[in-house]
């Protein structure tokens, strides 16, 4: 998406076009990923909460706060959580078949269900687990949204970042120590597993 939404906007900008492709690209994919998010949060909760009340799954909250935190561990060690979801990305042909908005929004909405692209952190699994057991809607929805909004906003963000030299070299660097890639998702999830213990407490 980097390669396509935000080179776009990146161009744009050189341009001087940047707010009508924040408009017709940038928005409607940041929109896109944030419904994904919370139709998958909706669905997650609901499920929970139908199988809470009939009995058939009551997850004990320190044993779900043991289980994010073993997931947190495998994202800082660097154990990949790709194989669980869909192995590939979204389908770029769909910028040609599609008008550029709805294209933008489709991928928005395909990067924010999360399940149906390949993710290699640990995070969107925590989080999934977290609202399945929580089974309350309201958080349930702002949870997805804000994960779908969190996947795209480095793709938004892009467009706005001049790709200058020390800007690069930092990137290199960064690619070279992978663990900083990984640590942010195992700190959310770590925070996520201290929110739960903490509420009990």
């Amino acid at each position: 998406m980097v390669g396509t939404i935000g080179v776009a906007g990146s161009q744009a900008r050189k341009r001087g076009h940047l707010a009508r492709w924040w408009w017709r690209l940038g928005f409607t994919h940041l929109v896109g990923a944030m419904v994904g998010g919370g139709l998958l949060g909706v669905i997650l909760s609901f499920v929970g909460a139908l199988l809470a009340s009939s009995g058939l799954l009551r997850i004990p909250v320190l044993p779900l706060a043991g289980t994010l935190l073993v997931l947190a561990v495998a994202d800082l060690v660097g154990i990949p959580a790709k194989h669980l979801s869909r192995a590939r990305q979204v389908p770029l042909s769909w910028k040609h078949v599609l008008p550029a908005p709805m294209s933008a929004s489709v991928y928005g909405l395909t990067l924010g269900i999360g399940v149906l692209s390949t993710v290699y952190f640990w995070s969107l699994y925590a989080l999934l687990l977290s609202i399945l057991a929580v089974g309350d809607v309201v958080i349930g929805v702002l949870a997805g949204m804000a994960f779908g909004a969190g996947r795209v906003l480095p793709v938004v963000a892009s467009a706005f970042i001049d790709a200058d030299p020390v800007m690069e070299r930092w990137l290199q660097r960064a690619q070279q120590m992978p663990v900083l890639a990984r640590l942010p998702s195992a700190i959310g999830t770590a925070a996520t597993a201290a929110g739960l213990i903490g509420g009990i407490s």
